[in-house]
């Protein structure tokens, strides 16, 4: 199967032994997370905090339309696509 793909070498796991290894297993926690800040769920792309249900909604509703065309898009299957 490799040689059908193409593939000719394998890529080696990490090395937990040696920590100075090049592949070596990372257990540093504060390299863990690249994205220490993540965006408060209840904010507004304008920065006001959602007061309502409705807000909410509507909020979500817009991200919805554009991440189901992406969706839509690398699926390749119309029918199975919830747009």
């Amino acid at each position: 199967m490799m040689e059908q793909l193409g593939i000719t070498s394998i890529r080696q796991g990490a090395n937990g032994r040696d920590p100075n290894a090049p592949n070596a297993a990372n257990y540093d926690e504060s390299k863990g997370n690249p994205y220490p800040e993540l965006p408060d769920a209840l904010t507004l792309d304008n920065g006001k905090p959602v007061k309502n249900a409705q807000a909410l909604v509507e909020r979500s509703a817009g991200r919805r339309s554009s991440s189901t065309s992406i969706a839509r898009c690398t699926a390749g299957c119309r029918s199975t696509c919830p747009a």
